[in-house]
């Protein structure tokens, strides 16, 4: 299988092509869609899933009642409960387009094209860090033709934001790992942000967080032989228990 996949044709490994393949796929798909029409209806009120409508409440919340919230309240009581359980994130990016182009879904359903083309790419660049060029294409190739993640660029849900999020997140971890001198501050920062986002968007994304700190301290060429050694200690002495609970 290795082999057959390395006779394949260099141009094919190239990031232009497998990038406009993604965004040709999800151009057409959007056209066949045609989410331009009954945009409303369609995307919102007869979508498929019922949180879209509740993302649309507090996008309009967000629009109309952004420096009056106790008005909101008054006024808008029926969204009270869709902007306890949604995380502000995409609703908040939804409002930002509503504000530039108008309260029209059919923007959205274009930012998320955008943001899965871009989504692709980062794929690329990130797998490009560790691994070779073949596993790189690869993974864009995969990512580029995925019909479940083309489908979710026209749906008002926050899947596609989501895993741009984690591929932000995948793409400073592996920048990091790639580096000959790595700067854990620096890491730590770009890593921060990219698990800050991902968490606005969905709030299941904060439980990485102390995973990370772990995954940073065996990775970095600087800790790795030292955690090792450290750990190696821990099995031998009198606390050896504390190393199965590290384990663990």
């Amino acid at each position: 299988m290795g082999t057959a996949l390395r006779k394949l044709p260099a141009w094919l490994h190239h990031p232009l092509l497998i990038v406009g393949v993604a965004l040709c796929l999800r151009m057409a798909w959007t056209v066949a869609y045609e989410p331009w029409r009954d945009d409303y209806e369609r995307l919102i009120a007869r979508a498929p899933s019922p949180d879209s409508g509740s993302y649309q409440e507090v996008a309009l919340v967000w629009l109309h009642y952004w420096n009056k919230p106790g008005q909101a309240i008054r006024e808008q009581p029926e969204a009270i409960d869709s902007i306890i359980i949604r995380a502000p994130g995409y609703p908040l990016m939804m409002a930002l387009l509503y504000a530039l182009f108008g309260v029209n879904p059919f923007w959205v359903v274009l930012a998320q094209m955008g943001a899965s083309v871009a989504n692709c790419y980062l794929v690329i660049a990130a797998l490009r860090r560790i691994s070779s060029p073949l596993g790189a294409a690869l993974g864009g190739w995969l990512f580029a033709v995925n019909p479940i993640l083309i489908d979710h660029t026209q749906l008002i849900l926050t899947e596609t934001f989501f895993v741009l999020g984690a591929t932000l997140l995948l793409y400073s971890l592996c920048r990091w790992r790639a580096h000959p001198a790595p700067d854990p501050l620096r890491a730590g920062f770009g890593s921060g942000v990219a698990l800050a986002f991902t968490t606005l968007i969905r709030p299941g994304m904060l439980w990485l967080a102390p995973v990370l700190g772990v995954l940073g301290v065996f990775f970095a060429p600087a800790f790795g032989a030292g955690a090792s050694a450290l750990a190696g200690r821990l099995s031998c002495g009198r606390r050896g228990s504390l190393s199965a609970v590290v384990g663990i």
